[in-house]
């Protein structure tokens, strides 16, 4: 409530969901139906009704097999959170922007965490992270109070899939993670729902002939996180990691609601990690690189709109347990390939 009282540019976003029980034709008005009966609650604790945006995505966004109760019961849910809605436009009155240098590094390095051998016994995960990609302009412009240049960058690809090898012996199975991580692409890659930019520093301009010039940057070190060890459908240990992610990052202008995007560039990485055995060594192939750079506009078939009315990339609720003990749960499931 403070925040949507200090601030009248943000929205709460609801989004039902549910199971696959039943019709398809009757699941997106019951995902509906689930959100409006959150939108009830938030008006009866006083949030106005224009700031809150209801949706429903029906069975399409699973965070579980549907093979037990608890898995249908996670299904059926609802999402809420804060966002500041987006409008891209190809210019903006009293706005002038210009990209006077820009340098793009992406690393060569993925650290293990075990770092070396094959997965201990008593290792519950094993995580790679990337280092890492940055990218810095040198900008110049002018504009209302309150409009800023800075990077955007959105998740348009996302791959983490395990290869396990059964404990009792038998024919090797694959987990796809990816739905428990970034069930919505392409996402926003903010820290928070409500941010506008995904890196520091940003350029505030000012309105008048001179221009306001200066450095703006972005920087990511993404990860991913596997469990070395899991109980269904059967139990087994990790034999084969493989991780992709593909990232747009747009240079713009934000001024109130809305986005000029001034340029983009486009970086993927990749990597494939086989687990070490009696026979063999680990393997490890990996790689980062830019796709396309300093190419002018936004790139064509991505939704800024819709990604900036979403949950951000960062959003991790998803990959938590609930509870304590014997009653602890998963929030998400992965989906069996």
């Amino acid at each position: 409530m403070t925040e949507l009282r200090d601030n009248p540019l943000l929205r709460v976003k609801v989004i039902g969901s549910s199971s696959t029980t039943g019709s398809a034709a009757g699941a997106t008005p019951l995902s509906i139906k689930r959100a409006e009966a959150v939108k009830r609650f938030l008006k009866g604790k006083g949030v106005p009704e224009p700031a809150i945006v209801v949706t429903g995505v029906g069975s399409t966004q699973p965070l579980a097999d549907e093979t037990t109760p608890e898995g249908m019961a996670r299904n059926r849910r609802v999402e809420v959170f804060l966002f500041r809605p987006t409008t891209t436009v190809a210019t903006t009155p009293g706005v002038s922007a210009k990209v006077l240098s820009e340098t793009i590094h992406l690393g060569s390095r993925f650290i293990r965490d075990p770092p070396v051998g094959t997965f201990p016994s008593g290792q519950q995960h094993v995580s790679f992270r990337y280092f890492g990609m940055t990218a810095s302009a040198m900008v110049e412009g002018s504009g209302p109070p309150g409009s800023e240049i800075g990077y955007l960058q959105f998740l348009r690809e996302d791959k983490r899939i395990g290869r396990y090898t059964p404990t009792a012996g038998g024919q090797e199975f694959a987990l796809d993670f990816s739905r428990c991580s970034t069930p919505y692409l392409p996402c926003k890659d903010v820290l928070e729902s409500t941010e506008v930019f995904s890196g520091t520093p940003t350029l505030p301009l000012r309105p008048g002939p001179l221009k306001t010039s200066g450095p703006v940057e972005v920087a990511d070190l993404p990860g991913v996180v596997l469990p070395v060890s899991v109980p269904k459908p059967v139990p087994g240990r990790l034999a084969r990691l493989e991780w992709s992610m593909e990232f747009v990052c747009v240079l713009g202008v934000r001024s109130s609601d809305t986005f000029m995007a001034l340029r983009h560039f486009v970086w993927r990485l990749d990597l494939v990690h086989a687990n070490a055995s009696s026979a063999t060594p680990s393997v490890t192939t990996e790689a980062a690189a830019p796709v396309a750079s300093k190419v002018p506009g936004a790139p064509a078939g991505l939704d800024i709109d819709q990604a900036m009315g979403l949950q951000t990339c960062r959003f991790t609720i998803r990959r938590i347990d609930v509870g304590q003990g014997a009653e602890r749960q998963e929030v998400c499931t992965p989906r069996q390939i």
